[in-house]
């Protein structure tokens, strides 16, 4: 049974859930596809990104997918819209 999904976002390329440092999102146990908006990101930075899924003790992982982000008006770093992955 699921128990959660999202996405990891984190510095070193090789992101795990409940690493320190990661960024992770719970969009909850539905099946089905998902979309996520990962926050407190810094600009000029390179993350990696993969989706997760945990059931039990088993964790599933999707490919990891480097971006790097500019900074925005506020000083926040974003994503370009047409660096938006779909897995």
């Amino acid at each position: 049974k699921m128990e959660a999904k999202g996405f990891i976002c984190s510095t070193t390329s090789d992101p795990k859930i409940y690493t320190e440092g990661c960024i992770m999102t719970d969009e909850g146990t539905a099946s089905g596809d998902f979309t996520s908006t990962i926050k407190g990101l810094n600009p000029g930075t390179t993350y990696y990104i993969r989706a997760y899924a945990k059931g039990g003790y088993n964790v599933r992982y999707g490919n990891v997918i480097t971006v790097k982000t500019k900074e925005g008006a506020d000083g926040e770093g974003y994503i370009e819209d047409d660096e938006i992955f779909e897995w």
